[in-house]
């Protein structure tokens, strides 16, 4: 994880530095060239009022990203919003029609219970219990344990083994729900509305409470799940639309969550002492690359963004002797020198005047040429590939390992000095002339970098 935590004397600054912080992301994951999207999110557990996730759009991602077809609105489905305007208010006519959502107390002393009409919703993955958003009931019930896999199991079992403690069982209701359909589950224990698997739970329950979900203000607090489809609350023309991602990246601003209960202050001017307003952000590199290869991998093989690929270019060779080894060094150091407008890296030039060429074989401590940024000074980043193993072999490799390009220096360039150049993500094999070589290549490579790449899922 690279995680970068940023200090300010006032608010003011703070948000400036998350700001900037969210555009450097921003370049960062564009630079990579794979779909992305900047989504709000919740700040859970870490605090703080503001947070966003950086999202690769894959369908074999874990998170589902919701956003608007016509405005920018994106956010974690934790935290999406739908027009609530408009909604259908069912008829519960039988226990049938309602839905029912368990959750329990931290300290397991009260089962929750959230009663919704389902007939309505699209469940999730055939489940009703799947359409309710944990985090919404959550702003109800603060102390919600959301990590128990069955809260009902788990509090029966707390009410067989602590007799003498007293056991709470909480409603909560959808504003949906009629005052009728609220009026019968709050009846007798004795009531055939109750679910024949909670019944003899609400034998044992001390009292049995009831809330409605509405924040503070009596508004309606929406607890189901966004469903494709639903109108968006923030323009009045758009439809959600539901993604699947991979996270990789999340910045949070955190205010004075931690800096206050650890005094961390600093004097300015006009303050004395002053809470620190505190940001803390995060991408995970090894999440990052498991994303990329997630997204980027075909039925052939990897295809690594140039920013990130090992090499832009592999040279294979089908022959040895002292000729080809001429031509290698010509083709690698007329690579090497060629300036291209991305990717930029330092060059150190041997005693004999030109680059010393490294080879796959080779790559086992520090690179000889590194990809550190020199400003006007970029360069093509090739490698030979010249272990002894068949030239089928090898040409499967490269297009295995995802090179942007590979050169086959075979038949054709002995005969005719003619190269295989062959660029998988643009669908390209062609003999190039010796003399037209590099610039093709320069061209092929600014082709890769600009093209927007489509999702290739297996």
């Amino acid at each position: 994880m690279k995680d970068l935590y940023t200090f300010d004397a006032n608010q003011e600054d703070a948000k400036k530095a998350y700001q900037d912080v969210t555009k450097a992301y921003g370049a960062f994951f564009k630079d990579l060239q794979v779909p992305f999207t900047v989504a709000a999110a919740d700040s859970g557990n870490m605090g703080g009022n503001l947070s966003h996730e950086y999202h690769f759009l894959t369908p074999r991602g874990e998170d589902n990203v919701v956003s608007c077809t016509h405005c920018t609105y994106t956010a974690n489905e934790e935290v999406a919003e739908r027009d609530l305007q408009g909604l259908p208010v069912p008829a519960v006519l039988s226990m049938q029609d309602l839905g029912v959502w368990p959750s329990i107390s931290k300290d397991r002393k009260t089962l929750i219970l959230v009663f919704f009409p389902q007939n309505t919703e699209k469940p999730r993955e055939g489940n009703s219990t799947n359409a309710i958003n944990p985090r919404s009931v959550q702003k109800l019930v603060p102390n919600i344990d959301l990590s128990i896999e069955n809260p009902v199991q788990a509090w029966a079992h707390v009410v067989s083994n602590r007799t003498n403690e007293p056991q709470n069982i909480l409603h909560i209701y959808d504003t949906r729900l009629s005052a009728d359909v609220r009026s019968k589950l709050r009846v007798s224990k004795e009531e055939s509305w109750i679910p024949s698997d909670l019944r003899e739970l609400y034998s044992r329950a001390v009292s049995v409470d009831e809330m409605t979900a509405q924040d503070s203000q009596g508004s309606y607090i929406d607890l189901m799940k966004i469903t494709e489809g639903d109108s968006c609350r923030h323009c009045s023309k758009g439809n959600l639309h539901i993604q699947r991602g991979i996270e990789v990246g999340h910045t949070f601003y955190l205010g004075t969550r931690y800096s206050e209960p650890l005094n961390a202050t600093v004097s300015t001017p006009m303050h004395s002492a002053t809470s620190m307003q505190m940001g803390c952000h995060g991408i995970g590199i090894s999440r990052l690359v498991g994303a990329v290869a997630a997204t980027m991998s075909n039925s052939i093989g990897l295809r690594w963004p140039r920013a990130i690929a090992p090499f832009d270019v592999v040279i294979i060779v089908s022959t040895d002797g002292p000729d080809i080894q001429e031509d290698l060094t010509w083709c690698y150091d007329g690579l090497s020198t060629c300036n291209i407008k991305s990717n930029m890296r330092t060059i150190d030039y041997s005693e004999e005047g030109h680059l010393h060429h490294q080879t796959v074989g080779e790559i086992s401590g520090d690179r000889s040429v590194s990809k550190a940024s020199t400003p006007g000074n970029p360069y093509i980043d090739p490698v030979i590939d010249d272990r002894k193993k068949p030239l089928g072999w090898k040409l499967k490799d490269a297009d295995l390992i995802g090179y942007p390009v590979s050169i086959l220096l075979g038949k054709a360039w002995s005969s005719d000095r003619l190269a295989e150049v062959r660029c998988p993500a643009l669908e390209s094999n062609d003999l190039v002339a010796a003399e037209d070589l590099v610039e093709y290549v320069k061209e092929r490579l600014l082709a890769y970098v600009q093209k927007a790449f489509p999702l290739q899922i297996n």
